[in-house]
């Protein structure tokens, strides 16, 4: 049972009462071991029924109309005001989802779709990592265990949740699928196309990547097929001055020296053969276009970074008078290097929007140390835009056309890095390009003019938010006055985290609290 608006004080005063409740517990906890224990195993049973509250009024956040929250995702409405992450929110969600009641298209109430373990999740006896089992479980379950078969199953786990931990229950619920699911294999096509899928894990600290997944038969056909050549002893090894991989190789093999000098694991080479594979396909400009550029690789840096890394710099950057992310700078003209930018990508000198602790950017967000960035700039077709040497890319286009070319989004890249809506973490590749003064209103197709905006966040222009420049020449989002009275202004530092230190006093970055006013970040 939902409660009205006006009784939204009665709630706070309630939010109240618990908090001054662990005050006072805070200065009555026991000092006995055992008394510890058992206080513990109660605030664990509160937290859990904490929990089960809190998917509640995520439903209710998840079905208010999107105009409530200006428009946006509630994925993002609730990792912004809870400040978690959005991969955290979306599973909340999803848990949500399958935990509470929710209503026909008629308004009649339905219950939770795992009913049995809704239950015990309300009542604080089982937690997130216990619900996470059975969810999974129930998720892998083939396709042809019927519907009475599942909730049954369901309701077994959720009884012995209650008594087990969650890695207890974990081997519960592989005893149970063997049960349901005899012959341990997948029944037909769609469970396989179900299971497939690739996920790239986020970039740890010294910038290697895990890869996980499942592949069907079909890409494991094609994927031996390439590694049978590609990855045999001698074949695309770093290690050589000059990896075999030409025309000569491919057309026979790879001579004995260079297979004896080949010092790999068989992993390390399947992955180098994919790292050649992969940049010959793109080198080959037969993957057509995305968002206006050709499939590349766009990277982002500094000259002086650069020319440092390459051993070529004499002296530092010059910074005077310089507009941070204003091309071109005070009393340059108005044209640019060229062609433009795919692999390296050149802001401004001593103006640059990185900020990356000394590695370049890619427009997906990947960082690459300089050396790897030498490389592949080795291999590259050379696009390189040079903001400070003006010459012939037109930046400028006024009114002549709307849409921006590739040389502006590839300047937009550099200076932005993804999505300039506040707290998006989307990058550049999946980016549109949009006018902070529109075109409807007269705006020009400049690149001072043009920002990249993820799809969804696009379609907030014409949904009560509004766009302007600030004072460093970067866009401000300015959210409705239904959803902030005060209009306060937010851009996105998420891609350039820099920027939040050194943002000028008065404006704000994207953290928000849940009323939907900015917090002002420190100022240096």
């Amino acid at each position: 049972m939902h409660s009205s608006d006006g009784d939204s004080d009665t709630v706070a005063d309630t939010v109240a009462v618990i908090d001054a409740a662990l005050d006072s517990l805070a200065v009555l906890l026991p000092d006995s071991g055992t008394a510890a224990l058992g206080v513990l195993q109660a605030l664990e049973r509160v937290q859990r029924r904490v929990t089960g509250l809190g998917y509640r009024l995520i439903r209710v956040v998840a079905e208010a109309p999107g105009e409530e929250f200006g428009g946006q995702r509630s994925r993002d409405v609730l990792a912004d005001a809870l400040r978690i992450t959005p991969k955290e929110a979306s599973a909340r969600l999803f848990e949500s989802a399958d935990l509470t009641p929710g209503l026909t298209m008629t308004g009649q109430s339905v219950e939770p779709v795992l009913p049995a373990t809704a239950g015990k999740v309300e009542a604080g006896v089982i937690g997130r990592d216990h619900v996470r089992v059975i969810r999974t479980f129930l998720r892998d379950l083939p396709t042809v265990v019927d519907y009475p078969t599942r909730v049954e199953a369901e309701k077994q786990l959720a009884t012995v949740a209650v008594t087990v931990r969650p890695d207890q229950l974990r081997k519960v619920a592989v005893h149970l699928d063997a049960v349901l699911n005899p012959d341990g294999s997948l029944s037909d096509d769609r469970d396989r196309a179900r299971k497939r899928g690739i996920r790239v894990g986020e970039q740890e600290r010294d910038g290697m990547s895990r890869v996980t997944g499942y592949i069907s038969p079909e890409l494991r056909a094609y994927l031996e097929t390439i590694l049978a050549k590609y990855a045999a002893p001698g074949m695309c090894n770093p290690d050589d001055n000059t990896p075999a991989v030409d025309t000569a190789v491919r057309d026979g093999e790879v001579s004995d020296d260079r297979a004896r000098r080949d010092q790999r694991t068989p992993t390390q080479r399947n992955h180098d053969a994919l790292h050649a594979v992969l940049r010959a396909a793109i080198a080959s400009g037969d993957l057509g276009r995305h968002r206006g550029l050709p499939v590349t690789v766009i990277v982002t840096t500094t000259l002086h970074d650069l020319e440092t890394a390459a051993g070529t710099a004499d002296t530092a950057p010059d910074t005077q008078g310089a507009v941070p992310g204003v091309y071109p700078p005070a009393g340059s003209n108005r044209s640019s290097a060229g062609p433009a930018a795919l692999v390296p990508c050149l802001p401004v000198p001593g103006r640059s929007p990185g900020g990356n602790g000394g590695k370049a950017t890619t427009a997906g967000g990947t960082l690459i140390p300089y050396r790897d960035l030498i490389r592949m700039a080795s291999h590259a077709w050379h696009y390189l835009a040079v903001f400070d040497t003006h010459t012939e890319q037109p930046l400028y286009l006024g009114r002549s056309k709307r849409l921006a070319s590739p040389d502006q989004r590839i300047v937009a890249t550099a200076r932005y890095g993804g999505c300039s809506f506040p707290a998006c973490a989307r990058p550049a590749l999946d980016c549109e390009y949009h006018h902070t003064t529109t075109w409807a209103e007269g705006g020009c197709t400049d690149v001072t003019n043009l920002a990249p905006v993820c799809g969804h966040h696009h379609t907030l222009a014409d949904q009560g938010w509004a766009v302007r420049g600030d004072p460093r020449g970067r866009i401000e989002w300015l959210p409705p006055a239904w959803l902030d009275p005060h209009r306060t202004p937010r851009t996105n530092t998420y891609h350039r985290p820099t920027h939040w230190y050194r943002h000028p006093r008065g404006h704000t970055n994207n953290t928000t609290n849940p009323t939907g006013t900015a917090n002002s970040p420190p100022t240096t």
